[in-house]
């Protein structure tokens, strides 16, 4: 593993341990008399601390962006990290185990590593460009399934845009599905994410698994982007939605 992962991977699950704890106390933690708001911002200050720890230990000067605050990399910050300790919130605040935390490592604005853990399942994804991508320190790959009709597609809304597919999945958290696309779990993606971050991080994922990427209308993508198509390059073509 490259080593800039170790250091990812470990902040990352850091992170993980405190979410996982509040989903399987939530109920006592809102007994207490906090809200379930209050609760989820009290775990993600107290994630984003732990998570913080570990890359400033390893990289005492590195620069760290929070997906839950407004400032935005610039070209000016060359290197630095971007850390999401809990994205799919929603999912998150009703105890449905379908939420992760992600964090990566940019250098001269391109994304280079990341790390994206579910810290309900024990699921790690990891992926450096150029180099691949891991699942639990497996090597995995997309499927190479070409019909829609034999696929299972995941998507964030019932949009029409697969209705030939064998079946489709609505998991709320889009940043789980293309990892699982990438680990050959699904066969394509219909994303939308809240970060484009999160949506890099992803899709550095199931790219070094073999996964095409562009708009759901065929289009490339951008720095903004927050919704995405991804499959193996024939599926993609078959995937492509009209204008």
């Amino acid at each position: 593993m490259h080593p800039t992962l170790t250091i990812a991977l470990r902040a990352a699950k850091a992170a993980a341990d405190k979410l996982a704890y509040v989903t399987n106390n939530l109920d006592v933690l809102t007994a207490e008399g906090d809200s379930t708001s209050k609760v989820v911002e009290t775990a993600i200050d107290d994630a984003a601390f732990r998570c913080q720890k570990f890359i400033t230990n390893a990289f005492e000067d590195a620069k760290i962006f929070y997906a839950h605050e407004s400032t935005i990399p610039t070209k000016e910050n060359q290197e630095y990290w971007y850390v999401n300790v809990l994205s799919g919130s929603n999912n998150f605040a009703i105890g449905f185990g379908q939420f992760c935390v992600v964090v990566s490592q940019y250098k001269l604005g391109k994304i280079e590593n990341t790390v994206i853990v579910n810290p309900m399942t024990n699921e790690e994804f990891y992926a450096s460009k150029g180099r691949g991508a891991q699942f639990n320190e497996k090597k995995i790959r997309c499927k190479q399934r070409r019909e829609v009709a034999d696929s299972a597609i995941a998507t964030f809304a019932q949009n029409g845009w697969d209705k030939n597919a064998l079946f489709t999945r609505i998991t709320g958290s889009s940043v789980l599905d293309l990892c699982h696309l990438a680990a050959g779990q699904f066969d394509a993606v219909f994303a939308d994410v809240s970060h484009p971050m999160d949506l890099q991080a992803a899709l550095l994922v199931s790219s070094e698994a073999g996964a095409l990427s562009g708009t759901p209308h065929g289009a490339p993508l951008n720095s903004k982007s927050t919704t995405a198509l991804a499959a193996n390059s024939k599926l993609f073509k078959n995937l492509i939605v009209s204008e």
